[in-house]
Formats: structure tokens, sequence, C-alpha cells
């Protein structure tokens, strides 16, 4: 994980000078929306194709991803909740990669018209940190600023993940501990004490697909 994080970073600037911005707009009625480890954030499931996330959501803010894989992140909300599409495929084979990384950073929907493939890439993870956006919490009940014993609900954890892979909300911002479980989802923590469970606190929570 450490290395996809590094090369993100030398991609950081890329990402930025390459977004777009598009309306917060349906993403605000999921404020309160269960995160659902392995499955989704309320009705938006992992697995729903791009074309369709951006006919019903906008575009949000585009980010180009590159490190152990390349992506597509869709970020709403002040980028407290994002939602990450692999490049993978029929998309990546056809995608010539200097015409899809201009068009994708600037114009995702152009990008999808010049290469249709594309369209159908699929979620496969969605990340929600702590801000005013996001109220709700786990399947398991678990929520932002909750400790991180709290996870523990969510059963069996990685230890470490056998595949790495590229999540939603990556960033060398993020917390420096975490915990991953078998079920699909990632917690993100802080603690002011070391070694005190009791002084943790979750900041980001995220959740991807279980092969």
């Amino acid at each position: 994980m450490m290395r996809l994080l590094t090369i993100l970073v030398l991609f950081c600037a890329v990402c930025f000078a390459g977004c777009s911005k598009g309306e917060d707009g349906p993403i605000k009625a999921y404020e309160a929306a269960t995160l659902e480890a392995g499955k989704g954030l309320g009705d938006i499931v992992l697995g729903m194709k791009l074309k369709a996330f951006v006919d019903k959501f906008g575009t949000g803010k585009v980010a180009y991803l590159a490190g152990d894989g390349e992506a597509i992140e869709l970020n709403f909300a002040g980028e407290e909740v994002s939602f990450l599409f692999p490049i993978v495929g029929e998309c990546w084979k056809k995608m010539p990669q200097a015409a899809w990384r201009v068009h994708a950073k600037h114009d995702l929907m152009k990008w999808m018209e010049i290469t249709p493939d594309c369209e159908s890439i699929g979620l496969s993870s969605i990340s929600v940190k702590e801000g005013g956006f996001y109220k709700g919490q786990t399947d398991k009940g678990v929520k932002m600023g909750d400790t991180a014993m709290t996870s523990y609900q969510h059963g069996r954890m990685y230890d470490p993940r056998p595949q790495q892979q590229m999540l939603a909300g990556m960033s060398p911002q993020n917390p420096d501990m975490w915990l991953e479980y078998m079920d699909g989802i990632m917690f993100y923590y802080t603690a002011s004490s070391p070694n005190d469970l009791e002084s943790t606190q979750i900041r980001r929570m995220t959740i991807f697909k279980v092969d």
C-alpha cells in the first residue's frame, strides 16, 4: 500500500490540475445512507457502471489516478465522498493513453464519447471521510468518530490483504493507521495516545469489492 501511496503522490499535481467540478446534486441525499461493507452506499452499489453513475449523479470533481493500476475517481461534497472506477478490460485495451488521459481529466463526458467501451467500467470502491457531509454508519453500526474498537464488529481482518488494489480516497493525508476487514471495508483512524485504543477516532471509512 505504501508503494501505491508513494506513486499517487507523484501524480498529485496531474490529478488536481486536471480536475473538473460538477454539481453535488443528488449525492447530498446519501449523507445518512448506510455504508455496507463490500456492497455499496445506500442504493449506489459496487459494480455500477460509470455511464449510469454519471447520468444519475454527474461527474463531481474528476481525478485521474495512476499507481498499481489506473483509475478515474469522482469526488463530491468537497472531496468528502469518493467513487473509484478502475480502467480495465476493453476500456484499457482500446483507449490510446495520451488521448484518454487528457480527456478524462478535463472532460469526462467527451472521454466516454470517444471511447464508449469505457462507459461500462465498474465502481469498485467508495470512501467517505470526516467533515460536514457523511452522517451515516456502516451496516454494523460503526460511525465516523467512533473508536477503532467498534470496527471489530465487521469480523475477520486481513493481515495483510492478499492482493493490493487501488481504493477510493487514498491520499498521503490519510491517517497512517488503519484496519481492513474481509467483508470489504477499511477504517482509517488516529490516536491521541499511542497504544491506547480508547483514544482512537475513525476518520475515514472505505468499502471495496471482495473477490
